[in-house]
């Protein structure tokens, strides 16, 4: 049977060929299954990469994103930045790729103009690269940063009556993530989707 989607097709894919290695990547703690291996590079089985991927579809349902909607990806080529790609796709929402050289004006534009509320970003650089320009989207965006963020990324925010970015670094887990939502944490990756269920991202996929 033709797939009719991407989702479709990494599906079809991943069952097919799920012991196949599939990319080469450096060992990263946002690979779950290269955590405990000690090795500085390695493969990724279909199996595994699909694992993420449904785990990040789980992930970004559970920060409300739905068909149609924009997420943008603010951030250089990285692994997680292929599991975001294709975890997009699976919910059916639209992926908004913005160059991570971008000075924060740009980038703020580009947010701005696709109406996205799930920001994605690499890390610090491209956090301190949006604190320093004023958005009104700043308010209603979630930003996840894929690399740990240090406090001080988030303190300059802290003091400002017109917040820049929604943030307020914090790494204690899961559950302060989720409390924190609403008055603009950077939330974690690797925190969001080590309490994600690639099963559910899978059904929620289109």
């Amino acid at each position: 049977q033709e797939s009719k989607s991407f989702a479709e097709l990494l599906l079809h894919r991943c069952e097919t060929a799920a012991d196949v290695p599939a990319l080469w990547t450096k060992a990263s703690p946002a690979i779950s299954h290269s955590r405990t291996s000690g090795r500085a590079s390695e493969w990724t089985t279909w199996g595994e990469f699909s694992d993420d991927v449904w785990r990040a579809a789980d992930a970004l349902a559970e920060l409300g994103v739905a068909s149609g909607d924009r997420v943008v990806q603010f951030a250089e080529n990285r692994y997680e930045w292929l599991v975001a790609d294709q975890a997009i796709l699976a919910l059916g929402a639209i992926h908004v790729p913005v160059h991570a050289t971008l000075g924060g004006r740009q980038a703020w534009r580009q947010i701005e103009h696709c109406g996205a509320h799930v920001v994605l970003a690499s890390g610090e650089s491209q956090l301190s690269r949006l604190a320093g320009v004023t958005s009104a989207a700043s308010q209603s965006v979630r930003i996840v940063a894929f690399d740990v963020v240090s406090s001080q990324v988030g303190s300059p925010f802290e003091n400002r009556s017109e917040r820049a970015l929604p943030v307020a670094a914090t790494n204690d887990g899961l559950a302060t993530s989720n409390r924190r939502l609403s008055d603009g944490s950077v939330l974690n990756w690797h925190e969001l989707l080590s309490a994600a269920e690639p099963q559910r991202g899978r059904a929620r996929a289109m």
